[in-house]
C-alpha cells in the first residue's frame, strides 16, 4: 500500500456529460440503503464504510455543479504561501497574522508551517467578521438620521459628532471582537 496523500485536487468535470454522470452516481450513493463494494483485480469485495461513501457523495455533488475540489486531511499543514492563497492574501500579511497571533503557526527548521484548520477556522472568521460589517453598513444606511429623516449612511457618519462616531466604533469593534473570540464547549 502506497502513502496516503494529505491534499489531494479533484478536479472539475470537464463536460456536461461527465457532470450528468456523476450527478447520477450521487443520486444513486444518497439512497440511505445503497452500499458500495470495491472489487479488487483477484476477485475479492470490501464494502466501503458509510462516512467514506459520505465523503464520496460530496466530491460527486461538487463535480455535478461543476466545481473543483480539494480533500484535506484534518491534520495536514501547509505553507505560509499557500495560506495566503486560500485567504485571498498576500504572503507578507499571512507572517503578520502569525506574529499578531491571529494565525497559530508553528516552526520546522526555518519555516512556518500552519495547521489546515487554524487556516479554515481564519477564514470562518473572516466570513463572519465581513458579514457582520455587511449587516452593520445595511441597518446604519436603513436608520434615519435624526432630524432629518434621510437614511444615508455617508450622511448620518458626517453630521454625527465625534462622541457618536466613537460609540458607533466601539459598538463595531465590540461585536467584532466577540465573533473573533473562539468558543469555549
Amino acid at each position: 500500500m502506497t502513502a496516503a496523500r494529505v491534499l489531494e485536487e479533484v478536479t472539475a468535470p470537464a463536460t456536461e456529460q461527465q457532470r450528468d454522470r456523476a450527478r447520477s452516481a450521487a443520486e444513486q450513493l444518497a439512497e440511505p440503503s445503497s452500499v458500495m463494494i470495491v472489487r479488487q483485480p483477484d476477485g475479492t469485495e470490501y464494502a466501503v464504510p458509510h462516512e467514506v461513501q459520505r465523503a464520496l457523495l460530496a466530491v460527486l455533488t461538487a463535480g455535478a455543479a461543476g466545481h473543483s475540489i480539494l480533500v484535506i486531511g484534518k491534520d495536514a499543514q501547509i505553507s505560509p504561501q499557500k495560506a495566503a492563497e486560500w485567504l485571498g492574501v498576500s504572503r507578507p500579511f499571512v507572517y503578520r497574522l502569525i506574529e499578531r497571533g491571529d494565525l497559530p503557526a508553528h516552526r520546522v527548521g526555518s519555516h512556518y508551517r500552519l495547521d489546515i484548520a487554524d487556516v479554515l477556522a481564519l477564514v470562518d472568521r473572516r466570513a463572519q467578521l465581513a458579514a457582520s460589517v455587511d449587516t452593520g453598513l445595511a441597518t446604519l444606511h436603513a436608520t434615519p438620521v435624526e432630524g432629518d429623516g434621510s437614511t444615508d449612511a455617508k450622511s448620518a457618519w458626517s453630521t454625527a459628532d465625534d462622541e457618536r462616531r466613537a460609540e458607533a466604533l466601539d459598538r463595531v469593534r465590540g461585536r467584532a471582537r466577540q465573533r473573533s473570540r473562539p468558543t469555549s464547549p
